[in-house]
């Protein structure tokens, strides 16, 4: 018996993930290394304070939260962005950040990063 992949149109839920949250120890540092993704990074509360970003990942907000003495920054969870311009931002990312990996094929190309609280931070471009 085979299983179906797709849900039928009546059985799809609603509900959509729309966020997440990270904690780091190092706010400063994570905007350098989000910028130089070549994402759009704002300080919460529109001020750079210790507060906090929110960076749009194409509709998901991700928060980067700053962690309590107590609480250990976050390792996980993994993070995957598809881009548009992938070259570019990797040109760019590159004089910055040091990739883990070349970018590959030929399911896509993707190319890794760890940002500085230890996440893997994946850019790929599944465009043909």
């Amino acid at each position: 018996m085979e299983m179906e992949n797709e849900m039928s149109d009546s059985s799809r839920n609603s509900d959509r993930f729309v966020g997440l949250t990270v904690r780091t120890r190092d706010i400063a540092a994570c905007r350098r290394f989000y910028e130089a993704l070549g994402l759009p990074v704002e300080y919460r509360d529109g001020a750079p304070s210790t507060a906090g970003l929110m960076i749009d990942l194409g509709g998901i907000g991700m928060a980067v939260l700053p962690c309590s003495p107590f609480q250990p920054a976050s390792a996980s969870p993994d993070i995957t962005i598809v881009v548009d311009d992938f070259r570019r931002r990797i040109e760019n990312a590159q004089y910055v950040l040091s990739p883990m990996n070349e970018p590959t094929a030929p399911i896509g190309r993707n190319v890794m990063f760890r940002d500085p609280d230890g996440r893997l931070v994946k850019l790929t471009d599944e465009s043909r």
